[in-house]
């Protein structure tokens, strides 16, 4: 049954995420594959890299378990870092 409703909600998800661009690229006069392309050569051509993650399992409710991470990368120093936290939903470790 939950595999029915996972199913029904991404597809939802992805449609309300094209019909989005869609929009925003009918706004602004250019194609959004255009737009896409754009974006990714602009991201590969970056340094430096900060990203936020977190996830949360629940089951019925109850926090099962729980995680975030920030991740840091540098390509011009070959560095990067991670600080992230789990927990079983009640206090992180």
């Amino acid at each position: 049954m939950s595999k029915k409703w996972l199913t029904a909600g991404a597809g939802l998800g992805i449609g309300a995420v094209l019909l989005l661009t869609s929009g925003f690229s009918a706004l602004a006069s250019t194609s959004g594959y255009d737009e896409y392309k754009t974006a990714w050569k602009n991201t590969k051509a970056e340094s430096s890299l900060t990203a936020k993650v977190g996830v949360t399992v629940t089951d019925n409710g109850a926090k099962k378990l729980q995680a975030t991470a920030d991740v840091k990368l540098d390509q011009a120093l070959h560095a990067g870092s991670v600080a992230a936290t789990f927990g079983d939903g009640q206090e992180g470790h």
